[in-house]
């Protein structure tokens, strides 16, 4: 502008008013959030089309949700992952695998096994999917689960990086643990922190607050799943599956027909 000002051929420079209305008018309010606070901003004001419905088993989603929940694992301090699968049609959770260590292809074989199998203590929630949507993550495409989905056959889809969009279902549910169920346990990582002294609603909200003590890896696992049982996303189907996954225990095998690919390539 200072160069424009300075050019005796250039027309008369506008007002720094002009310039912002041209602006406003010119630019969407996406636009101007990511000159103002960059890509992510942008972002959050994009609109995107909703999938139309389908029917059960027809897509499902998966995903590796971090527990943000401090236990107890062999005298050790750790916060767990959970691996899980959800119905796009239904919202009903079909297999669940909460781990203490970083999410494997083990985590990810024992929940597609409650997912995919239907008969005792497994159920009624399940089946053969037609479609299993992830977001590049290593352990979903790793050798052995692309070779035990091949062999049923299901397909996976690798959706681009950066786009939860694209799972919005698995992601909403990820959101969902956490604000009803994690948030009020035992050291959960990201619960107000007081740096002062305590006063007037601060100290209501701490003396509500529960112990700060370590829970158990085993009694944080049973939290998660009877709240994969009893909850899950609204209108989600609920069934009795908190058995199965005690069953399972985060080490389960597939059945046969797959067993013999999984024992293949696992250690």
């Amino acid at each position: 502008m200072q160069r424009a000002a300075d050019d005796p051929d250039a027309p008369a420079v506008p007002s720094l008013s002009t310039l912002h209305r041209a602006i406003r008018r010119d630019l969407t309010r996406g636009e101007r959030a990511g000159l103002k606070s960059g890509e992510a901003a942008r972002r959050a004001h994009d609109v995107f089309g909703q999938r139309s419905a389908t029917h059960r088993n027809a897509v499902w989603e998966g995903d590796h949700k971090h527990v943000p929940v401090e236990v107890d694992v062999e005298g050790e301090l750790a916060t767990p992952w959970v691996t899980w699968f959800i119905d796009c049609a239904t919202k009903a959770i079909a297999g669940v695998a909460v781990t203490a260590h970083t999410p494997s292809r083990d985590a990810v074989l024992a929940s597609l096994r409650i997912a995919i199998t239907r008969s005792e203590p497994f159920g009624p929630v399940g089946g053969l999917p037609g479609q299993i949507r992830v977001d590049r993550g290593k352990e979903f495409l790793c050798q052995a689960v692309t070779a035990a989905m091949g062999a049923l056959p299901v397909p996976v889809t690798d959706l681009p990086a950066y786009s939860p969009r694209l799972k919005g279902t698995i992601k909403a549910l990820n959101d969902a643990v956490e604000e009803m169920f994690l948030v009020s346990l035992p050291r959960y990582t990201g619960r107000q922190k007081l740096n002062g002294g305590p006063c007037g609603q601060a100290a209501f909200l701490l003396a509500a607050a529960p112990p700060h003590r370590l829970s158990p890896f085993d009694e944080c696992r049973e939290g998660m799943l009877a709240w994969a049982t009893d909850n899950g996303l609204p209108g989600a189907a609920a069934p009795a599956r908190l058995r199965l996954a005690r069953a399972a225990g985060g080490h389960a095998q597939f059945p046969a027909g797959v067993s013999a690919v999984r024992t293949s390539l696992l250690p």
